[in-house]
């Protein structure tokens, strides 16, 4: 279960950074997309910082959660964009996409939540809410 997580997690932070910087670039095929669905520049580099960042925060534990979140909505956001402008196929090459964030967030989910039934002996999903982390480290 680490190597898949580790894998998902290095490919995600690859394609996070690769995107991210193409759109800051203003590299042709990614102004050619977003011009085609009328967002401006500032738009385009909004949603460069975001995949940025995005890829940034899934780097680091504490903000795994927040980096997979931020993924998972501009995904929605582009499958959007395409449905709207009745683009179904390349809507369709996005759930692979959209999934990833959302795989990450449940196997490290439920590993975390697993770890914390071991170390607290808890028995049910309160206890686990309720500490500040979701988790305790084990020293």
């Amino acid at each position: 279960m680490n190597i898949i997580c580790g894998i998902l997690i290095l490919i995600t932070v690859f394609l996070n950074f690769k995107h991210g910087y193409s759109m800051l670039k203003a590299k042709p095929e990614e102004v050619s997309l977003f011009a085609k669905w009328n967002l401006s520049k500032n738009m385009l580099n909004v949603l460069a910082w975001l995949t940025l960042a995005g890829g940034l925060l899934i780097i680091f534990p504490e903000t795994f959660f927040a980096g997979n979140l931020i993924n998972a909505g501009l995904i929605l956001v582009i499958i959007g964009f395409h449905l709207k402008y009745k683009e179904n196929k390349a809507a369709a090459m996005e759930i692979p996409f959209l999934l990833m964030p959302l795989l990450m967030i449940y196997i490290l989910g439920i590993r975390r939540f697993n770890d914390f039934v071991i170390v607290s002996g808890a028995k049910d999903l309160s206890a686990f809410c309720t500490t500040t982390r979701g988790y305790r480290s084990r020293g």
